[in-house]
Formats: C-alpha cells, sequence, structure tokens
C-alpha cells in the first residue's frame, strides 16, 4: 500500500470491513440498520459510524481464534470513513456503504493494465501494418 494515497489505504480498511461483516454474518444492509437508521436514504452521522466499527471489532474478537487480531484503530477507522464517505458531508448512507464495499474488491491497477496492454496490441498491430506496407511496396518493386 502506497501511503501518500488514501484511496488505496481506505481500499484496504474496507476490505478489513467486509470481512468483519462476513465473519458476522450481516449483509451491508443489516449492519447499517443496526445502528437505528430506518430509512436507508438517511447517512449516519461519522460519531456513530465510528463508534459502531469500534464495537465492531470489539465483538468480532471472540469469534477469532487466539493469534487472529481484528480491531479497527482510530487511524483505520478515519481512512475507512473518508472512503466511505466520498462527497465528505459528515454522514455515510447505505448506498455509500454498499458503493465502498463493492468499489474495494475491484483492483485499481486492472484499468492501467489493461490500458497497457491495448496500447502494446495497438503499437505490434502498427509495425505489422508498416512491415506488410513495406513489404508489398518491395514486391510491387
Amino acid at each position: 500500500m502506497n501511503q501518500a494515497d488514501p484511496e488505496a489505504a481506505g481500499r484496504i480498511h474496507i476490505q478489513k470491513l467486509a470481512r468483519g461483516l462476513k465473519l458476522l454474518n450481516l449483509s451491508a444492509k443489516a449492519w447499517f440498520e443496526s445502528l437505528g437508521i430506518t430509512d436507508t436514504s438517511e447517512g449516519v452521522g461519522q460519531m456513530q459510524l465510528f463508534k459502531s466499527l469500534r464495537h465492531m471489532s470489539d465483538e468480532l474478537q471472540p469469534k477469532l481464534g487466539p493469534r487472529d487480531r481484528f480491531k479497527f484503530n482510530d487511524e483505520c477507522i478515519l481512512e475507512m470513513m473518508n472512503y466511505l464517505d466520498p462527497n465528505q458531508d459528515g454522514t455515510t448512507t447505505l448506498d455509500e456503504i454498499t458503493e465502498g464495499l463493492w468499489k474495494s474488491t475491484e483492483d485499481p491497477n486492472q484499468n492501467k493494465g489493461q490500458a497497457a496492454a491495448a496500447k502494446v496490441r495497438s503499437t505490434i498491430t502498427s509495425e505489422i501494418r508498416d512491415f506488410c506496407r513495406a513489404r508489398s511496396l518491395n514486391d510491387r518493386l
């Protein structure tokens, strides 16, 4: 993880949140509703979200093996909250949580890799085309 990239830090912590939800057998919606929010278009405040994430890490401890630790420290929680609240309006909605969980599974380098591969293919195709044109011209001479 690149420390200078808050997006990468947030993504890693959200993957940890996804693991925690799975260990607790909770969907994002069930977890969100457990925060006392009945209208899923409403957002949960930052302090309530912070406390909930802290509570989740405590709740997970008995479900883990003796060597497995699952703790959301303050920095981890703050990075998750920034990732889950991209518009920084101070509340996090169910849609933002769901989107954040989904985005955290994407490989950010995949698009870069696909673009690089497409560029290589294009270059090779151009070189083959140029070679064929040159050969065609030489055959005519």
